[in-house]
């Protein structure tokens, strides 16, 4: 390969990474995803089909997966600059194995103008299946790059965002098939752009008219939420530089509820982790109160308020006779007949209902699960508390249900990204959306920005109403639609008091899940076959 090539391609590898990044949240270019593959496309098709030369279409690839998750993702430094560097350079390998099955495909089948769509349900399976395993970071699933932009997407209700990672992908070969044939076939040339140019703009005018029609269902329920921004780092822990004691900061919480509850609230939501000491779980709720002063004290604020529930982000321990447990592995005390596990917890508190526990579920990779410990076991033991082994999970998603029969989906912070997830809990009856989170572990990054905008999609998605607490920034409302109605900002303490439509019925998305996922691996396979049966019909 000649110098001025592999100068060509390298510059065309770092323009699809500027354009993906540019294309990303927070940024107001999403147009820029439906183009952010081509220089990719082009690549492979210059290196032409008389060498596989698997190794150089790969090292291109991965430079421009490489340079696309570190401008958008790179604020995970702040929380774990062990685990940003191995996210960033694991997720991109990750990323990079949908393309070369691409390379393969369309090598063996001498490059005809289909095999190029096999891109489409090779990267949609690797979404799918990037979801649903033990290391998933689904947070660059190429469908949620319309997250600012909720109004042409509102079809999520029936695809989820796998269906928008298909109209990017699919939209991305045309445009590179209209260039291709630019050259060739201007006839052809005239027949793709009038495809082109249907398959990226139907559905966005679709959407468009669907959101200005669509009307919101429901009855009222008027919610609180509250921002305490108490610092994790200098201000939440015994030890920080500016340690803020425990009884001040539940002082904090209750002081900002009292200020904003109503007559007429049904919820109060703190944001995760928000409880500022440990609750030990035991069946005996009594034990709760006469260990934990504040737990106490906690019962009693919310039995002043009789017709609202709370729900209340905490850590919670629960202890067992045994190291296997429902909920995962629990770990061994001084007695050793005795065992516990920790847990990311929902806490839901009504007057005259003893406490209900929700533990987090889908957990962060290498923060609260280290995933196939059987395998990365020797990660944990070579990095001490920097890697925890796990927290418990809860397997089953029961929604927190009111004395009134309203019933909410508890979503804990990095639990929001998962769509298919979190419609199993309206599929038990959940009819508003509750998210708890501490995204101030990133600091003032794009990163509580992103993660915000995302929670607009699952609005879309199970056509419900969404409340959400922060530790700090962003709070905020959104309703059916995906509009915020109102939102806070990053380090600021306050509370915020809406009403929200609670809507219990499905969307054909809550009833179908993620199909696309098992579907694009079928048709993967079908490319995979044909590629191989193409290289004999063509030599």
């Amino acid at each position: 390969m000649k110098k001025n090539q592999r100068l060509l391609f390298f510059s065309l590898s770092v323009l699809s990474s500027l354009l993906l990044s540019l294309a990303w949240p927070v940024s107001p270019l999403f147009p820029l995803i439906f183009i952010g593959f081509v220089p990719l496309l082009y690549i492979n098709e210059q290196l032409g089909f008389e060498r596989l030369k698997f190794w150089s279409f790969a090292g291109y690839t991965y430079s421009a997966l490489l340079l696309f998750n570190a401008c958008t993702t790179w604020w995970v430094w702040n929380s774990t600059p062990p685990g940003a560097l191995f996210m960033l350079f694991a997720n991109a390998a990750l990323m990079l194995i949908p393309w070369l099955a691409y390379r393969i495909t369309t090598y063996r089948m001498k490059m005809l103008w289909w095999s190029h769509f096999s891109i489409v349900p090779y990267f949609i399976a690797f979404e799918y299946w990037h979801l649903n395993w033990e290391l998933s970071w689904p947070w660059l699933t190429l469908g949620n790059s319309a997250a600012l932009f909720p109004e042409v997407v509102q079809w999520y209700e029936y695809s989820g965002v796998l269906g928008g990672s298909f109209w990017i992908l699919i939209s991305n070969v045309l445009v590179f098939l209209c260039y291709v044939y630019y050259k060739t076939n201007r006839t052809r040339f005239r027949s793709l752009c009038y495809v082109t140019f249907s398959v990226l703009l139907l559905p966005a005018l679709y959407s468009y008219l669907r959101y200005l029609t669509y009307e919101e269902q429901g009855t009222g329920r008027e919610i609180v939420v509250v921002q305490p921004n108490i610092d994790p780092y200098l201000q939440k822990y015994p030890g920080t530089k500016n340690f803020i004691s425990y009884n001040e900061q539940y002082k904090r919480l209750q002081q900002l509820s009292e200020d904003a509850i109503g007559s007429n609230t049904d919820f109060v939501l703190w944001p995760e982790t928000s409880f500022p000491d440990d609750i030990v779980e035991d069946s005996d709720t009594t034990k709760l109160f006469t260990d934990n002063a504040l737990f106490s004290e906690l019962i009693h604020f919310v039995n002043k308020h009789p017709t609202t529930a709370f729900v209340v982000g905490a850590d919670s321990y629960g202890f067992f006779p045994s190291a296997k447990t429902e909920e995962g592995v629990a770990y061994p005390t001084q007695n050793p007949t005795v065992f516990y596990t920790p847990y990311n917890t929902g806490l839901f508190l009504e007057k005259g209902k003893a406490p209900i526990f929700y533990h987090k579920s889908k957990l962060v990779p290498g923060v609260e699960v280290l995933p196939y410990p059987e395998v990365l076991g020797f990660v944990t033991r070579g990095l001490g508390d920097m890697v925890v082994a796990s927290v418990g999970r809860q397997k089953r998603r029961t929604p927190f249900k009111k004395m009134d029969s309203t019933s909410i989906a508890p979503i804990i912070c990095y639990e929001s990204i998962y769509g298919e997830f979190l419609g199993e809990y309206v599929m038990n009856g959940a009819g508003l959306i509750f998210i708890i989170t501490n995204d101030a572990w990133w600091g003032n990054t794009p990163g509580h920005k992103q993660h915000f905008h995302y929670a607009r999609l699952r609005a879309v998605e199970q056509r419900k109403c969404v409340a959400r607490s922060a530790n700090t920034g962003i709070s905020g409302f959104i309703n059916q639609r995906g509009d915020i109605l109102a939102q806070s900002n990053y380090d600021e303490q306050l509370t915020m008091r809406h009403t929200l439509l609670y809507h219990p019925k499905p969307t054909l998305y809550t009833l179908t899940g993620d199909l696309s996922g098992p579907v694009a691996l079928l048709a993967s396979l079908v490319f995979l076959i044909f590629g191989f049966v193409g290289k004999k019909t063509h030599e």
